[in-house]
């Protein structure tokens, strides 16, 4: 596949950046972003309609930089400049380019760059997977197995929407959406979030269940995820922000670190506080049978948005994570023996994905988690989507279906 080569030199470019010498640019002189009302933007021009990818040789000045690329006037993303004197390639994947003229243009985002030229590179065709015939799931329910088969014939041939609503086929954004649209999304989101014992402790209530069920039996397909309350005890004093601690008791900084270590709870260094976690995830247990009980297969993504940090289970990093991760597999497949799972784990804004369906010994750190032999896999995109997300997500290998949840 041949590729294209743009240089960022006066007699090619637009620009409101400075040209400015230097030796280690590939033509001895580079553009220099230094303002935030710098731009560069060229006209390229194309054989055939399709999806490309472009690489960026650029380098950040005093640290690693994020900048904004677009394509005909919308978004396509970001892409980062590696501090340092080289020149390194920043890839952005899946860029649509129609046949003829089409502009690229970069502006400033973050930080001080210099930007030496970019390749554009015609993808392949094919950018979809084969779906493997049968869940790895051994107890999945015939209705598990129907859902599963549904999205496997639909996939890469339509999309199928959704929206998360605490209020259900009759919540405010459903008959928003049916307002505006006069459709129905296919897929109702809800949360476990009020069904864990910390909250449940303090008086909080649910009725996700009963929703999941009536939207269910009208056909809709019902997704789970769990905003995963850290037991009580590990709470922090005080209030957050006027609220009680409990009410984003999901949050890292909520939680009293000096008594609350994910590490030490999954290599066994803390077996009280290991059975405290599982006795959580006990209660979800006991939702999801009320669930299978009555026929609902569930999309099921717990630990999500992991390695931001920004929630407890993934502030201790990817050993613990895939541990815990592991551990609730295990609970809820081999000791309950749920039937109606089809479980989608997500970590942070579309640059890791697992799911229950592959095994986790593939995996390496936590920014390179990949999918092995998964059958689907779930993306929290999120902003910013930089060329380094893009670039995990591609290195999927066998995922079955792709899902965007934010």
């Amino acid at each position: 596949m041949h590729s294209r080569r743009l240089n960022t030199k006066p007699k090619t470019a637009l620009w409101a950046a400075l040209p400015i010498s230097k030796h280690s640019a590939s033509g001895s002189r580079s553009v220099r972003f230094s303002d935030s009302s710098c731009t560069w933007s060229q006209t390229v021009t194309v054989s055939e309609s399709g999806y490309y990818k472009i690489k960026l040789y650029s380098r950040g000045e005093g640290s690693n930089k994020i900048n904004n690329l677009s394509v005909n006037g919308s978004n396509a993303g970001t892409f980062s400049s590696a501090n340092g004197s080289a020149y390194k390639a920043s890839t952005v994947n899946g860029i649509y380019l129609k046949k003829g003229q089409n502009t690229v243009k970069i502006t400033m985002s973050w930080g001080y760059f210099s930007l030496d030229y970019i390749t554009i590179e015609k993808m392949s065709s094919s950018n979809a997977y084969t779906a493997a015939e049968n869940l790895v799931d051994p107890y999945a329910s015939q209705s598990t197995q129907r859902l599963y088969s549904y999205m496997k014939d639909v996939y890469g041939k339509k999309v199928i929407t959704g929206q998360y609503c605490d209020g259900g086929l009759n919540g405010t954004e459903f008959k928003a959406i049916k307002s505006a649209t006069g459709q129905t999304p296919a897929m109702l989101g809800l949360d476990f979030m009020r069904y864990t014992p910390c909250r449940v402790q303090n008086g909080d209530t649910s009725d996700a269940v009963e929703k999941a069920i009536e939207f269910s039996r009208a056909g809709g397909i019902v997704t789970f995820c769990w905003h995963w309350n850290v037991p009580d005890k590990y709470l922090l004093s005080g209030t957050d922000g006027g609220n009680p601690r409990w009410w984003g008791g999901f949050y890292t900084k909520n939680v009293d670190r000096s008594k609350f270590s994910l590490t030490k709870i999954m290599n066994g260094s803390d077996p009280k506080g290991y059975n405290t976690l599982m006795s959580d995830v006990d209660e979800i247990a006991k939702q999801l049978k009320r669930l299978s009980d009555a026929d609902v297969p569930v999309l099921f993504r717990p630990l999500h948005e992991a390695s931001g940090g920004w929630f407890w289970w993934g502030a201790d990093g990817s050993e613990a994570y895939k541990k815990l991760w592991q551990a609730i597999y295990d609970k809820l497949t081999n000791e309950y023996k749920l039937d109606n799972i089809k479980a989608q784990f997500i970590t942070i804004g579309g640059e890791n994905c697992l799911n229950v369906s592959f095994d986790l010994s593939n995996s390496t750190e936590m920014d390179y988690i990949f999918v092995r032999d998964g059958k689907f896999i779930s993306f929290d995109y999120q902003y910013p989507f930089d060329d380094a997300k893009r670039q995990k997500a591609a290195v999927v290998k066998s995922a079955k279906s792709i899902r965007f949840n934010q």
